[in-house]
């Protein structure tokens, strides 16, 4: 997290408002719990989007993306006892299983194709299975080359063959 206390703040709410309800708190409350104006509070998004603490929209100033959640849909949907959320990739999920604590669900597809999948964890541990796999297709140390091309490729599959079949098939 940044030194700036602004931006730590400002990140502690973005996460909190997500655990709290699901949605991210608007930005008029973002500007009155901070006591700040809109530009200021642009600032601050961008501040944390040069950190990776979230991704804006391309064409605003606003999030896209708040490490660990989604505020759009993604394939990755997590269920729990305090609420459910989108993640931008598996790895993503298990931080927001983390966050949130107890028990969680989380459904994606294997590949990103055909078949629906759900693993189960607790307190952000996966249950334990010794039939997943996951596959990251752009190492994590190039992510934010294209972070969005990243997430997407972080997917779980049943077996190493598969993975190279994927591979193959896809051409990565």
């Amino acid at each position: 997290m940044p030194n700036n206390s602004s931006a730590t703040r400002l990140h502690y709410e973005l996460v909190r408002s997500l655990l709290e309800r699901s949605v991210c708190a608007p930005t008029s409350e973002l500007r009155a719990l901070l006591g700040i104006s809109g530009a200021e509070l642009d600032r601050l998004f961008e501040e944390l989007a040069a950190l990776h603490g979230v991704v804006l929209h391309p064409h605003t100033c606003e999030p896209w993306v708040v490490h660990p959640f989604s505020l759009t849909p993604t394939l990755n949907y997590i269920e729990g006892e305090r609420g459910a959320w989108w993640t931008p990739c598996l790895w993503c999920g298990f931080g927001v299983a983390t966050l949130a604590g107890g028990a969680t669900r989380l459904h994606t597809r294997l590949g990103a194709e055909v078949e629906p999948i759900v693993i189960d964890a607790k307190d952000g541990e996966p249950v334990t299975r010794d039939d997943l796999w996951v596959h990251f297709a752009v190492p994590p140390a190039q992510a934010w080359n294209n972070v969005h091309q990243h997430c997407a490729m972080v997917l779980p599959f049943r077996s190493p063959a598969d993975i190279s079949d994927w591979s193959r098939r896809h051409g990565l």
